[in-house]
């Protein structure tokens, strides 16, 4: 007889059921990298559920422990508690590639539908201005699947504007994206200098 597998990561882990209760539910997969939040009961467990999720997700080959965003860039200290050491990776979404540090820049995938939301928004010959950009993924998809004029990613993180460099030109996009590292913070002033048609402000939060 063929042994059960489990159909939850919490079935592997070894804790008091009332300990079991505060497992979370849900977390994000970016790319090979799984980033889980745990409450602080569970903090000495953190490894023994890192390796559990592992088992249950084979194409994962790294969880992090986050917490939430915050200082100037809204990014997130992160901790690998299971897996190779590492926080790079490049996530797939809509048949397109994003290459992520997790670590040092700021990516949702919950935003993938929202993307394709303002994606299906934009009208041909669009000017748009997309104020935090991060690692370029609304720019990306826009010029991808919509027929804008030029799309101007801005974002003050030097990484973020580094890998969306890297991802622009993965996805075969020079002609369409034009990135720029500066404050948002006079957004006023940016789109009259680019005569924007479209503002995108997805801060990340």
């Amino acid at each position: 007889m063929r042994e059960k597998k489990p159909k939850s990561y919490k079935e592997l882990v070894s804790m008091p059921e009332k300990l079991k209760e505060k497992l979370p539910t849900s977390y994000d997969v970016v790319g090979d990298i799984i980033l889980i939040k745990l409450d602080n009961a569970l903090l000495e467990h953190k490894n023994e559920i890192g390796n559990s999720l592992l088992n249950i997700h084979k194409n994962v080959k790294t969880v992090c422990l986050i917490e939430p965003v915050s200082g100037e860039y809204r990014t997130r200290n992160v901790e690998v508690i299971a897996g190779e050491n590492k926080t790079e990776t490049v996530h797939k979404e809509y048949g397109l590639k994003f290459y992520v540090d997790v670590e040092k820049t700021y990516f949702s995938p919950r935003l993938a539908n929202e993307r394709m939301r303002i994606t299906k928004l934009v009208k041909k010959d669009e000017i748009i201005a997309d104020m935090f950009t991060g690692v370029a993924p609304f720019p990306i998809m826009i010029a991808k699947k919509s027929n804008p004029k030029i799309i101007y990613g801005i974002d003050k993180n030097k990484y973020a504007i580094e890998y969306a460099k890297k991802n622009v030109v993965a996805n075969n996009l020079l002609d369409k994206i034009e990135l720029i590292c500066r404050d948002s913070k006079n957004v006023k002033k940016i789109v009259r200098e680019k005569n924007a048609d479209r503002i995108i402000m997805n801060h990340p939060t």
